[in-house]
């Protein structure tokens, strides 16, 4: 059951694919042409519907956050004519109104579960039930990492109405059984349990709702509109181009990641190392590395060098190297038999290697083509 539920939870997150390719570069660090094995790691995007239903017979069977793309039933017209699709019928149109309905209104549920995760609530409902008044006086008696009150007063109402909408989605069960006010009990499901930060051995998915749902990159997809309308922006020298991230902040999002905004890098931080290690065990056995034996390898953008730790037990006759900014590299401990360098992939200077590994780098949306096209030449 906790297997179904973190796939459940993971389905927020979009599947990922290996590609291995091998590109011939434009030059070798020595300036001749040169074959060089190119590894990349690609994402492919995935419809999000994070809280959908599927019907199925005459009942209904909530997904809770498995993303579902439930198809009316229309009419199908020809190609060539210019008459507007519309539904079958009466009752395929009654049909066709809850899902979309749902995708809508499917903001209502992520930012609830933002704010519940946000409070901490998870942790303190833990494995047992709890009602909203208990709840409510556990978060409020919280202290911060200095041992410090919160000081912060719930909204008693706003937190029942979130939570019973989070029950509706596989978050929460309601029991039936009320407290001395006529409130309800809350507990966690085997999904919801996973959103604990507190749980030994078990990896919490709680940094995928912060990093998703706060502010930076939810204000981001207010911006989608326009950015796909081509309309202008206040972002100096782009324009038109500006990315979403960059109309809602100010700033690329590696520039508000790598600036002073512990935080949200925290948070970013925290989803990385989520996804990757659901990757690990597919990039080891996804390419033949063994045939890299006695040769060197840089992981491009590869972070603190955690994948090309993994590579280098498996296979210590590849020398391991991870290349990225200075300020990633500068706070990072060293992996056993991995080699950190920091630099800028844009001024030309990576180290010599006989292969080079990508994973999510090329397929990040903040290049240009112009861009993408120098970081191709870099290698």
């Amino acid at each position: 059951m906790i297997l179904r539920s973190k796939q459940h939870l993971s389905s927020l997150i979009s599947h990922f694919i290996l590609r291995i390719s091998t590109a011939i570069s434009t030059r070798s660090p020595c300036g001749l042409l040169a074959p060089r094995t190119m590894v990349c790691w690609t994402k492919v995007a995935t419809p999000c519907l994070p809280f959908a239903y599927r019907s199925v017979g005459a009942s209904t069977r909530r997904y809770g956050l498995i993303p579902q793309l439930v198809t009316p039933k229309v009419k199908v017209l020809s190609m060539s004519s210019s008459t507007p699709t519309t539904a079958a019928s009466t009752n395929d149109s009654d049909a066709s109104v809850q899902p979309l309905m749902e995708l809508a209104s499917a903001h209502f549920a992520s930012q609830s579960l933002h704010a519940f995760v946000k409070l901490g609530i998870p942790n303190v409902i833990g494995a047992g039930c709890m009602s909203v008044s208990q709840i409510v006086e556990a978060v409020e008696s919280q202290v911060d990492a200095d041992s410090r009150p919160r000081r912060i007063q719930i909204n008693k109402d706003g937190l029942l109405r979130i939570m019973r909408l989070l029950a509706t989605v596989g978050i929460l069960h309601e029991q039936n059984h009320t407290d001395m006010n006529g409130g309800p009990y809350f507990g966690l499901t085997s999904t919801g349990a996973l959103l604990q930060t507190n749980i030994p051995g078990q990896q919490s998915l709680a940094p995928v709702v912060f990093h998703w749902m706060e502010k930076p990159l939810w204000n981001a997809w207010a911006e989608l509109p326009d950015y796909v309308a081509g309309i202008g922006s206040n972002v100096q020298d782009k324009g038109t181009n500006a990315l979403p991230f960059e109309r809602a902040n100010g700033l690329s999002s590696d520039e508000y990641y790598c600036s002073e905004n512990a935080e949200s890098l925290q948070h970013a931080n925290d989803f990385v190392r989520y996804i990757s290690s659901g990757e690990e065990q597919a990039v080891l056995t996804g390419y033949d590395w063994a045939s890299l034996s006695g040769k060197t390898v840089l992981d491009i953008g590869g972070h603190q060098g955690k994948i090309m730790e993994l590579i280098a037990k498996q296979y210590p006759d590849i020398k391991c190297m991870c290349f990225d900014l200075p300020e990633v590299i500068s706070n990072a401990v060293a992996p056993e038999a991995v080699e950190l360098v920091g630099g800028d992939i844009f001024d030309g200077n990576l180290p010599p290697c006989d292969a080079i590994f990508m994973k999510h780098f090329l397929d990040r949306c903040m290049w240009n083509e112009e861009q993408t096209v120098k970081i191709l030449q870099s290698c």
